[in-house]
């Protein structure tokens, strides 16, 4: 059962990622990546990997903390503007009442 995009983005965290992993193209760039990756620590001595590990490491906390911080954002947006829409019909249905 596909659920909506709303309801992924604000009540599953996982689930998205799940999906990214399953992607065709992802698999594909993500396999062409990681080749490359094995090239490059062929070539390096010990002090090199350990830089290069570290770097990317530090890259890939810093992505997951944008994907985090927009995730938050999508949440809070889309929570505002429920808050909105509910003032919006209050507002009619008062409306409606008072003719």
């Amino acid at each position: 059962m596909k659920k909506s995009i709303i309801k992924e983005i604000y009540l599953n965290n996982e689930g998205l990622g799940e999906q990214v992993v399953l992607n065709k193209k992802y698999k594909k760039a993500s396999d062409k990546a990681y080749k490359f990756y094995e090239q490059l620590m062929d070539e390096l001595n010990d002090e090199q990997k350990k830089i290069f590990e570290d770097f990317t490491d530090s890259e890939m906390d810093a992505s997951a903390e944008r994907v985090f911080t927009l995730q938050s954002r999508i949440k809070s947006r889309f929570a505002f503007s429920c808050g909105v829409f509910n003032m919006i019909l209050l507002h009619r249905i008062i409306q409606a009442h008072k003719k």
